[in-house]
């Protein structure tokens, strides 16, 4: 069994995620797309049919948006406004969603990667280039994933590799090591970068349209699982279940792609995390698309599928799992 090295504890406020992630690219997370100040775009906290939203930097040279039509504060406002939560459940969500390790979350030893301060926001035409290194899996990359029941034959159906290095916007950024090794997930011309034991464990220029899994979907089937991560979705798979994910708990989802997989399987169940963000979303995306939603009960004190089957094994996941069938 792996177990991951801890560092300091840093508590879970605006301030500590700011250090790790500049506000433009929490901005860009839940927008998915890039911006550039100075120009208005549809909104994405209401409808709107005429572009109405734009970003500008404060007094206090915090980047901050508008919305002529709805409201205008921060970054951690824009995504509480989003999501129609409390201002600390906005720090949850980011804090999930970049995988930052803060308040009571695991936080690895290893130094945090560092942003530019200076605003280095991108026109909107332009896209993120991430390119990788790919090498052989190591022996510590197999045992790493076979900790959580993933097999290297699943790996590589799911298009994920090992890397070597990683580049962003052709410049040299990550180099695998022991202590931080590195997966790319691929889909297509776009790659999901993973640091499993980094403070920044995702680097992702792949779209929020983008379902993780789909491709290895069969054309019909009884039960598909909407699950929060491809380390899910590979896991369902090694146990004889058909699962996607999108590229977060907070994903939207296409509404006609759902329609669609309702009429090739003949019931479609949401499990996210058994954490109060993971409830939050799974009632929202159920309750949005007339699904159903099952989560780990947190009596296992374990939140997702992965981290079950590494405590407690296959076939104490298998037995947890077919209740899934009973929603």
């Amino acid at each position: 069994m792996f177990n991951t090295k801890k560092a300091d504890y840093k508590p879970l406020n605006a301030d500590n995620i700011l250090e790790i992630v500049p506000e433009e690219e929490i901005y860009k997370y839940y927008l998915h797309h890039d911006f550039e100040l100075g120009r208005c775009y549809k909104s994405i906290l209401r409808k709107d049919k005429i572009p109405s939203l734009n970003f500008y930097y404060n007094a206090s040279n915090r980047l901050c948006y508008k919305d002529f039509g709805h409201s205008q504060g921060n970054v951690f406002e824009f995504v509480k406004n989003l999501h129609e939560c409390s201002y600390f459940e906005a720090l949850q969500i980011i804090n999930k969603d970049f995988n930052l390790g803060l308040g009571n979350s695991s936080i690895s030893s290893l130094p945090t990667p560092t942003f530019k301060k200076e605003s280095t926001i991108l026109k909107p035409e332009k896209t993120t280039l991430i390119q990788v290194k790919v090498q052989n899996f190591t022996d510590f990359d197999i045992q790493y994933w076979l900790s959580y029941g993933i097999t290297k034959e699943t790996l590589v159906l799911y298009n994920v590799y090992s890397v070597s290095q990683v580049y962003l916007n052709k410049q040299l950024r990550f180099v695998y090591t022991k202590d931080n090794p590195i997966y790319a997930f691929v889909f297509n011309n776009k790659v999901k970068v993973y640091r499993p034991f980094s403070n920044l464990k995702w680097l992702n220029n792949a779209g929020a349209n983008v379902l993780q899994g789909i491709d290895q979907l069969p054309e019909t089937g009884e039960l598909l699982i909407i699950t929060k991560s491809l380390k899910d979705v590979m896991l369902f798979k090694e146990l004889n279940f058909n699962a996607i994910a999108p590229q977060g708990e907070s994903m939207a989802f296409d509404f006609s792609v759902i329609e669609d997989l309702k009429k090739r399987f003949n019931k479609i169940v949401v499990v996210y995390d058994n954490d109060d963000p993971g409830v939050r979303f799974s009632i929202k995306l159920t309750s949005t698309l007339n699904l159903k939603y099952w989560n780990i009960p947190k009596q296992y004190e374990e939140k997702d599928p992965t981290d079950f089957y590494k405590k407690y094994g296959k076939e104490e996941t298998i037995k947890l799992l077919n209740s899934i069938q009973l929603v």
